[in-house]
């Protein structure tokens, strides 16, 4: 098993990063992380975040592009979830969609039910 990345993942390193020091909330890589304490003030922010993220193409890097993804591959996926990390970018409010429900309604819904995947990865569904 050959584990050294690719020029393409590199690539993909760097497209990200590049996105994350211009779109992260200010002050947000200078140390500066204070999140609204009140509960809508921050769900407000979150879903602020996932509209973000969404609209940079990074709202669900795994999925499908046909469903608003960007097709990544395992070893993007991971380099992804590196560099969120390494930048402590605010967390998903929609884990569990983009996780567990989204995959499920692109492997199983009906068409009524696959309406609401893109709600899913824009915020506008929390699950």
């Amino acid at each position: 098993m050959d584990l050294a990345i690719s020029k393409q993942e590199e690539d993909f390193r760097h497209e990200l990063r590049k996105w994350l020091e211009e779109n992260l909330p200010e002050g947000w890589l200078a140390g500066k992380r204070d999140l609204p304490e009140d509960n809508e003030a921050y769900k407000a922010f979150l879903v602020d975040w996932q509209k973000k993220l969404y609209d940079g193409g990074w709202g669900a890097v795994s999925w499908p592009e046909e469903y608003g993804g960007r097709d990544a591959t395992l070893m993007e996926e991971i380099i992804y979830h590196e560099e969120m990390v390494r930048v402590q970018a605010p967390p998903l409010i929609n884990y569990i969609g983009i996780n567990m429900v989204g995959p499920t309604l692109m492997q199983s819904g009906t068409p009524e039910q696959k309406e609401y995947i893109h709600k899913i990865i824009t915020g506008e569904e929390i699950w």
